[in-house]
């Protein structure tokens, strides 16, 4: 029979069957155990699914309560409305879509696949509205707007304009025919170069 260097004494039958009791009540507390976390991770599960964020009420991609949250942390006004940041979510969400919306089809004209600063730039260039609305934006990397004064173009050379020559049987209304070119007179009584 081994020995038992922990306790001190050699094991018997009844040493035995005492540690079976001690270990299948062990393995009930255990089972009792997990299955009161499941219980409880069931309940918590369940309290999950029915949560829905504020961006998902609202049908929006962007974030209201993150846009909620900075707009009281930067205290633009003393109090806000329920529907303040919702509105302001997705303000911001269709500006930002149609800003890339221009910009995608900038980088298209130049066959890139990817969206640069410069596209964002020459976009909201040539939109007249987000023009107007980021005439005061910089936008880092973007280079400048494609524009020459007309001062620094060169000056065209003016084309003579033919006058018409007033013929006598033309008539107001008809268009004017082109002169024709004169033809030498040959005068017989002088002699040739032949």
């Amino acid at each position: 029979m081994p020995i038992r260097r922990s306790v001190g004494f050699i094991q018997t039958g009844a040493c035995r069957k005492i540690e079976k009791i001690y270990f299948f009540h062990h393995i009930q507390l255990v089972v009792c155990t997990v299955l009161i976390f499941v219980k409880m991770s069931e309940n918590n599960n369940q309290a999950k699914k029915k949560r829905t964020s504020r961006s998902m009420k609202a049908g929006v991609s962007f974030p209201v309560g993150r846009i909620d949250r900075k707009l009281r942390e930067r205290r633009y006004a003393k109090r806000f409305g329920e529907q303040a940041s919702v509105y302001m979510t997705a303000v911001i969400e269709y500006l930002v879509a149609e800003v890339v919306e221009c910009a995608g089809f900038e980088a298209q004209e130049e066959k890139k696949a990817r969206i640069t600063p410069r596209h964002l730039q020459l976009a909201v260039y040539k939109d007249m509205e987000l023009h107007e609305l980021l005439s005061k934006i910089t936008i880092a990397r973007g280079g400048v707007y494609p524009h020459i004064q007309t001062v620094l173009l060169p000056k065209k050379a003016p084309v003579p304009i033919p006058t018409p020559v007033p013929n006598s049987t033309s008539t107001p209304n008809s268009t004017p025919v082109p002169p024709s070119t004169p033809t030498p007179e040959i005068n017989e009584d002088q002699p040739s170069d032949n």
